[in-house]
């Protein structure tokens, strides 16, 4: 909303108010009415148009709140009001046809969205913080599940990592625009709750679609939390001579902190790339087999991880 004020005492405030947000008041009034028994058909041409993406987000919501009452039809070429829910209440007008979608593949052509060859197929993607967590889920994920396995194999799940919890909003608005439907899988840190909460505020995420490595006694936990040492432990000391059987490696600390401190106390260096180098060795490490790779007391946020991944397959 733009104002003009006129700069002398007792002027006149004049309210200039876009297309967009015009449109927005009115379906809110317009949800305020109760109708009864009347059966009203509400037509919207375009809401999209002149609104900021954030009000567009709003409108949506204000729209599928008056769909619970009313019936609701609307024109747009925005991703945004694409129901994703029951992919056959969108209708793609073309050549003087007008045909129910059927595949999402359908929208993203006719929207002109561009998807890279890896994602042509993906409907459902599973966004993880780093390249060593893609890794060591791709192996485990299938193996746990029938559903995930045939989905992963199909291309139509894909798990891509986002490089650090702080680049979490940009990925999700990425998806979102995709018409992709996403679970998020986050340590449960400091990083990555206050990613998390960031995600939420903005209207990214929620509870249902947010998975954190939570693992018994500890206050902050990664994925490597969640697995067992004999896992990996013989890589780690083949690779960079650091053995993780001291006192050091034991207690409820995250587990990079504790590796850490193994490297330290003997002697190596210790930064983010020898992080990164050292959890990619532990995925690299792990079998497919989560029976002998998971904590059977700490493997919880995996399982749970599996669930929510079945449920968003159905």
């Amino acid at each position: 909303m733009d104002s003009n004020t006129a700069g002398c005492r007792g002027a006149t405030h004049k309210y200039i108010v876009g297309d967009g947000i015009k449109s927005l008041a009115a379906l809110a009034m317009l949800s305020l009415f109760d109708q009864g028994d009347k059966v009203s058909v509400i037509a919207i041409e375009e809401p999209e148009s002149h609104l900021h993406p954030e009000s567009a987000r709003q409108l949506y919501e204000t729209i599928l709140s008056l769909s619970e009452n009313h019936q609701v039809v609307l024109t747009t070429h925005s991703p945004l009001f694409v129901n994703r829910t029951n992919l056959r209440e969108n209708i793609i007008v073309s050549s003087g046809k007008a045909t129910p979608v059927k595949k999402i593949k359908e929208i993203r052509d006719a929207l002109g969205t561009k998807v890279s060859d890896n994602l042509i197929n993906a409907e459902k993607v599973l966004i993880v913080e780093g390249e060593d967590d893609k890794i060591a889920l791709e192996k485990l994920l299938p193996v746990m599940s029938d559903a995930i396995k045939k989905a992963v194999q199909n291309g139509t799940l894909i798990i891509d990592y986002i490089g650090g919890a702080g680049n979490l909003s940009y990925k999700l608005s990425l998806y979102r625009n995709l018409q992709c439907t996403y679970h998020v899988f986050l340590d449960n840190d400091d990083s990555g709750r206050q990613a998390g909460q960031v995600a939420e505020e903005q209207g990214l995420l929620n509870i249902k679609n947010v998975t954190y490595t939570l693992c018994n006694g500890s206050p902050n936990a990664e994925l490597e939390d969640c697995l067992e040492t004999a896992a990996y432990k013989e890589a780690i000391y083949n690779e960079f001579g650091v053995r993780l059987d001291g006192r050091e490696y034991r207690g409820n600390a995250k587990w990079s902190d504790r590796v850490a401190n193994c490297f330290r106390t003997q002697g190596k260096q210790w930064n983010d790339t020898i992080e990164k180098r050292v959890k990619l060795c532990v995925a690299s490490a792990l079998i497919p087999d989560p029976n002998v790779v998971l904590n059977q007391h700490k493997r919880s946020a995996v399982d749970a991880l599996v669930d929510a991944l079945n449920q968003i397959l159905l």
